[in-house]
């Protein structure tokens, strides 16, 4: 928790976009040009608004760093509090093997920031973790009624969710020990098609019943090549350096090669065939679906929950295993604590660049691509050459209520449309471009339509400087430099009429 207190605008990629369509879904009433061109419409989205619901409520009384601190404490927190309370009912204590779990938190996925996929892994294991609690010996109907209900609320916070939930009820059925028969198997299988008929009854009817805001607005299907899928599996142990987070973990691999080679630990054989599935899974699930992006990514950062839920010693923990885990897990949350000091500078910078904006301004946001990926530049990206921070000028909504083209807007997973005046100069990708796309007025493999004329549509343009090197500034005819910052620059756009 002491990263996310001392520093809650830290490097999480989709967070600053996230926070922006929610400050607008909290406003009694759109003025300006955020007036003209965003629409709050909450017949936009079936799935993934549970989120919005309760954040855009929160506002009415809390702020936009509060709620942020909020948001950050339960997806990070949640899912890992979550495994050790069903492990300390599982096992009947909690060990050093469980807590590993706060090494899998701060992974890709969370500096992606993947908020309503990392707070529906906490709403799924806390409700299961009271089924577990209060329910799992009883019979009848109360169970199934239970399962129907947990299931449909996670799905309103995400899909994903309803993966995990189902995951640890069938661990739970399968039970601690193999079953060393295909008749106990099949008979596992049965007992939890039969469990789960109301569940996917309920979300069937559901699902119907709000067909038209399905969250799977394309039918494309997009792999990546399996060497991807393969790396992708230990996505939820890197973040922001990928060597030193190796290096990180190589006490824990040691540890637990030990433990396992000398029949010091236990694992929970349920559990674990559901963590191997949904690593078999995520070798096989695709990098996009219509529009869920980066799914490879979920998968795995489920399947090592469920494993390090798994696990439990056999006899008293050795002293020395417990100190050697328990100093891993407080370097790895001390390493990433001061990456998000490092780059808690970016926000304040960005609070510069809004006292220097007119009210109502249309801020078009590039950015200006470092030379390499550098060790000593940690917090810069993420997922490969990906930049932690472009969708922080999405703060820019409510810091100096100006429209940024990249909000988040996709029917069925946001409850926001862009207003029809202001289509052409929307991203239905929400890409930030490069500057030379600027220059060239498209993006590769894109065709983000405000980028034809952006010269005339905007008045400023904001330039990310992505390694903070002091790359020599930009020479643009039309535009006059407004502000410098450390790691941004604005300009001022000169008016004019779009050719032709």
């Amino acid at each position: 928790m002491v990263p996310v207190l001392l520093w809650p605008f830290a490097p999480i990629m989709d967070a600053p976009n996230h926070l922006a369509r929610i400050w607008l879904e909290a406003q009694s009433q759109l003025t300006g040009v955020q007036a003209q061109a965003y629409i709050v419409d909450w017949s936009n989205t079936s799935s993934n608004y549970m989120v919005d619901v309760l954040s855009s409520r929160f506002l009415y009384v809390g702020s936009l760093q509060m709620l942020l601190i909020i948001m950050l404490a339960v997806m990070i927190v949640g899912p890992a509090m979550g495994i050790m309370a069903i492990a300390g009912k599982l096992h009947g204590r909690i060990s050093i093997f469980n807590c590993l779990v706060l090494t899998a938190v701060w992974g890709q996925s969370m500096a992606s920031g993947f908020i309503n996929y990392h707070i529906s892994m906490a709403v799924a294991i806390w409700l299961f973790f009271a089924y577990y609690a209060l329910l799992r010996d009883k019979g009848g109907l109360i169970p199934m009624v239970y399962r129907a209900v947990a299931i449909l609320i996670t799905y309103l916070f995400h899909p994903f969710g309803i993966i995990l939930y189902a995951g640890l009820d069938f661990a739970l059925l399968y039970g601690p020990k193999w079953r060393p028969t295909l008749r106990a198997n099949i008979t596992c299988l049965r007992q939890f098609s039969i469990a789960y008929l109301l569940p996917a009854a309920a979300l069937l009817m559901y699902f119907l019943l709000h067909f038209q805001s399905n969250p799977i607005g394309k039918s494309s299907i997009t792999y990546g090549d399996f060497i991807s899928h393969l790396v992708s599996i230990g996505s939820p142990f890197f973040a922001y350096n990928e060597i030193l987070e190796i290096l990180l973990k190589v006490p824990v691999v040691v540890v637990l090669a030990y433990v396992v080679l000398r029949r010091q630990v236990l694992a929970h054989f349920g559990l674990l065939l559901v963590a191997l599935g949904l690593g078999f899974g995520a070798l096989l699930i695709p990098d996009m679906i219509g529009d869920g992006a980066w799914l490879t990514r979920r998968l795995p950062f489920m399947a090592f929950l469920t494993l390090f839920l798994a696990l439990s010693p056999r006899g008293a923990e050795r002293p020395v295993v417990k100190a050697v885990l328990a100093l891993t897990i407080l370097a790895h949350c001390a390493w990433i604590g001061w990456v998000w000091h490092v780059r808690s500078g970016d926000y304040e910078d960005l609070q510069v660049i809004a006292n220097n904006l007119a009210d109502n301004s249309k801020v078009i946001v590039g950015r200006n691509p470092g030379l390499a990926r550098r060790w000593f530049e940690p917090g810069n990206y993420v997922h490969g050459p990906h930049y932690t921070r472009r969708h922080l000028p999405a703060l820019l909504v409510p810091l100096a209520h100006a429209y940024i083209p990249t909000l988040f807007s996709i029917r069925g997973q946001q409850p926001l449309r862009i207003a029809p005046a202001f289509q052409h100069l929307s991203s239905p990708s929400s890409s930030i471009p490069t500057l030379d796309e600027l220059q060239s007025h498209q993006n590769q493999d894109l065709a983000d339509p405000y980028l034809a004329h952006w010269e005339c549509d905007f008045d400023y343009l904001l330039v990310l400087e992505q390694d903070r090197l002091g790359r020599k500034r930009e020479n643009f005819v039309s535009a006059d430099l407004v502000k410098v910052t450390a790691s941004e620059r604005l300009y001022r756009l000169k008016p004019c009429r779009p050719a032709g």
